[in-house]
């Protein structure tokens, strides 16, 4: 084609995509948390003194089988977080996996490290749990746990657990609410005792609590 022939670029005409309808929130398709395995070599997204996992006893890395993982939502947010091997990050809900940014700032802030104990756990999970540590845990299907909106976690800080009880782990929770806007929710506000180790989405009930994103 000759420069004659060339059509103007101003002259194409870009066409635009249809807008999606609106969906429900707790009928939204959900998009995945890839979990994988946290490379040996440093990244330029690490959290600090909140994910090092030298700040972790070695016989609590041990005995819980610390290890450190790396969510991604779809490309559009990722973090690097210490978990428990136990702790299940099936059907997590991605809201609650953007929410942690504001809990590993906290740490960071306090020169802590931040472990996820528990995340997501089945209906029948539950009611074992339940059944060892009593009333103080919800019945299957009526814990945020649940349907992956809650998180359990322990700080440390020197080489050793910060007690729940202390003011550095109330200003720590403090601070994690005001950094989320108060869209977190913690268990330590609550009347009974015992839940301070607890952080769930303050809308999951509204949001999440249906067969479609129970964990199973």
């Amino acid at each position: 084609m000759s420069g004659k022939d060339r059509i103007p670029l101003n002259n194409i005409t870009r066409r635009t995509a249809r807008p999606e309808p609106a969906v429900s929130t707790a009928y939204r398709k959900i998009p995945p948390v890839i979990i994988a395995p946290f490379p040996k070599k440093s990244s330029n997204r690490s959290n600090g003194a909140a994910s090092n996992l030298g700040c972790i006893p070695l016989t609590d890395r041990s005995r819980n089988g610390v290890v450190k993982k790396r969510l991604n939502i779809n490309s559009n947010y990722e973090c690097e977080v210490l978990a428990c091997s136990h702790s299940n990050f099936n059907k997590v809900q991605p809201e609650l996996v953007s929410s942690l940014k504001y809990m590993l700032q906290a740490a960071e802030e306090q020169g802590c490290t931040l472990l996820i104990s528990d995340v997501t756990r089945t209906i029948k999970t539950q009611e074992n749990c339940r059944n060892k540590k009593g009333a103080i845990v919800a019945k299957g299907g009526e814990s945020a746990h649940n349907y992956g909106a809650a998180v359990d976690i322990v700080l440390y800080k020197n080489g050793k657990v910060v007690n729940f009880e202390s003011d550095e782990y109330k200003n720590f929770a403090q601070r994690v609410l005001r950094l989320s806007g108060n869209k977190l929710e913690w268990g330590g506000e609550w009347s009974k005792k015992g839940e301070k180790h607890h952080f769930e989405l303050r809308n999951w009930e509204a949001s999440y609590k249906n067969s479609f994103n129970c964990v199973g």
